[in-house]
């Protein structure tokens, strides 16, 4: 907690709780029921102070905090106050000096006020440990947000570890400005994005610039159409001195991971698939992966997808 009632304003109640448990020591039986339930509540006290040291409270959260610390302050000073009442000082001597201490009067009942007490003791027990958990759960469904988060990206690093964003970002950055203008604005690109189902095919001999063209015809797509939503970009980019990665079920696990990304959840196809392999520790094959790019490729699923 970083403004308001702070964890340091928390421990002011803790102290008098400890206290309070300790003034019960030796007390007639009477009093048993309100010292165990001292106790109990500066057993939750800790716990509370244990459980919000390592969270974030939100402001209304530390409003009902600090409403429910003045009121076990409170409570615990009244009891401090009755205890003062139901004890008295009395003086012993060791042998070697006379000692004051307070010692508890002699009584056959449970004074009615201190079953007041008792009641309101329970429900500041009561309150602490639903707060207690209304916080524990705001960090367990944090957890569970955050491995709903992390699951898909294993089961996408599963399809294929490898990421061309890198590479296309690298490839962008040598761009001359203007380069490729000639391209962007041709009949023949303009047809292929604004059609369904077209091929653009450009050949050109090693080093003419294919590769950075490629990396601007990304760029101009994703500024046209962005990341995400109705329409799906993915792109590869082959290298002779990677070879081995670049496999014909490689390149297409690679689609389809980029596919799967583009989507703003996990495809279910996608899961049942990586949950049925993982169990048998087996890879999908050519066929599973061509077959699940084209479910994913559905105008149920994109509007539009380009491929590079």
């Amino acid at each position: 907690m970083s403004f308001g009632f702070s964890i340091g304003d928390f421990l002011v109640v803790i102290t008098p709780a400890n206290e309070t448990r300790k003034a019960f020591v030796e007390a007639p039986a009477q009093f048993k029921s309100i010292s165990d339930e001292v106790r109990s509540l500066s057993l939750v006290l800790q716990d509370v102070e244990i459980d919000i040291s390592a969270k974030e409270l939100s402001s209304q959260q530390q409003g009902e905090l600090q409403e429910l610390s003045k009121a076990c302050h409170k409570v615990l000073a009244d009891i401090l106050k009755k205890i003062e009442d139901y004890t008295e000082l009395s003086t012993t001597n060791d042998g070697k000096r006379n000692m004051a201490k307070r010692v508890w009067k002699r009584l056959k009942w449970e004074p009615s006020d201190v079953q007041e007490l008792r009641i309101r003791i329970s429900t500041n027990i009561a309150l602490l440990t639903a707060f207690n958990g209304q916080i524990m759960k705001r960090g367990v469904a944090k957890l569970v947000q955050h491995q709903d988060e992390e699951a898909p990206q294993e089961v996408l690093n599963w399809l294929s570890p490898l990421n061309y964003a890198t590479q296309q970002s690298g490839f962008l950055g040598r761009r001359e400005e203007g380069t490729g203008q000639w391209f962007l604005d041709s009949s023949e690109f303009n047809y292929w994005t604004s059609g369904s189902k077209q091929t653009l095919f450009c050949p050109g001999i090693p080093g003419a610039g294919k590769t950075i063209l490629a990396s601007i015809v990304i760029d101009e797509l994703y500024d046209r159409f962005g990341s995400g939503g109705e329409v799906a970009i993915a792109y590869l980019y082959c290298n002779f001195n990677r070879h081995d990665e670049q496999s014909a079920i490689g390149l297409l696990s690679n689609l389809l991971k980029q596919l799967a990304q583009s989507q703003p959840s996990l495809n279910s196809s996608i899961r049942k698939m990586y949950d049925e392999h993982t169990a048998k520790g087996t890879k999908p094959s050519m066929g599973e992966i061509s077959n699940a790019i084209q479910v994913l490729s559905k105008p149920s699923g994109f509007a539009k997808v380009y491929v590079r």
